[in-house]
C-alpha cells in the first residue's frame, strides 16, 4: 500500500474550529477519491491521506495532507461542475517514521 487514508490531527482546522458537522472531505475507496460529509466530529481530528515515498530497513519516509475542504482540499470548477481537489501546495514535506509506528497507521480501519 502506497497511499492510504486515515484519521489524524491537525492543527489548521483545530485553530479553525473545524471539521464542521456537513463540512466535505476526501477519502480513499478503492483506489478512487470519494467525497464524504462530516457527521459527528471532534475538533482538529480530521481525515489525512499518507503517501509512502520509500522505506529502510528501520524507517518509513512518507508525505501528508489534511483532506478536509478548506484546508487540504479546495473547490474547483470542472466542465462547469463543482469538484474537490487535493491542493498539492498543501502537501507536508518528506517525514518520517519507525516501521513499528507505520504498521499501526495502516492497521487503523478507515473512516
Amino acid at each position: 500500500m502506497t497511499t492510504m487514508t486515515r484519521v489524524g490531527y491537525c492543527s489548521v482546522c483545530d485553530k479553525n474550529q473545524r471539521p464542521k458537522r456537513g463540512q466535505k472531505f476526501l477519502y480513499l475507496k478503492d483506489d478512487e477519491f470519494v467525497i464524504g460529509s462530516i457527521g459527528k466530529a471532534e475538533r482538529g481530528i480530521t481525515p489525512h491521506l499518507y503517501i509512502l515515498i520509500r522505506t529502510t530497513d528501520k524507517t518509513i519516509y512518507y508525505e501528508q495532507s489534511c483532506l478536509m475542504e478548506g484546508c487540504g482540499v479546495e473547490r474547483v470548477i470542472i466542465d462547469n461542475k463543482q469538484a474537490l481537489s487535493i491542493n498539492e501546495s498543501k502537501i507536508s514535506g518528506i517525514k518520517k517514521t519507525t516501521i513499528a509506528n507505520w504498521n499501526a497507521l495502516v492497521m487503523l480501519k478507515d473512516f
